[in-house]
C-alpha cells in the first residue's frame, strides 16, 4: 500500500506502517525531483495515522488555539475522506 496525503505518504510492509515526508529538490545543476526524508516505522494504521496528524499540526501556521483546532478538524477530515473513498 501506498497513499499520498499531502505531502506525506503513508506506505506499510509486512510488519509495520511508515509515514515519509516528501520535498522537491530544486539543485541548479540538476532537474526539481521529488524525494523522501523523515521516515517513521509504526506497528499500527492508527498510529501512522496519528503520527500524519501529529506533522500537520507542526508544520501549522496557527496563532490561536481556535485556528489550530480548525486545521485539526480539517486534517482528520481530510484522513477520513482517505478511509472511506479510497477503492
Amino acid at each position: 500500500m501506498r497513499i499520498k496525503i499531502g505531502k506525506y505518504v503513508l506506505t506499510s510492509g509486512a510488519k509495520d506502517f511508515q509515514v515519509t515526508e516528501l520535498y522537491i529538490s530544486e539543485g541548479e545543476r540538476t532537474k526539481a525531483e521529488e524525494l523522501e526524508k523523515d521516515t517513521t516505522y509504526l506497528d499500527s494504521l492508527e498510529g501512522a495515522l496519528n503520527n500524519i496528524l501529529k506533522r500537520k499540526l507542526l508544520d501549522s501556521d496557527a496563532t490561536t488555539l481556535a485556528q489550530l483546532l480548525k486545521e485539526l478538524q480539517e486534517h482528520r477530515a481530510e484522513l477520513r475522506y482517505l478511509l472511506w473513498n479510497v477503492a
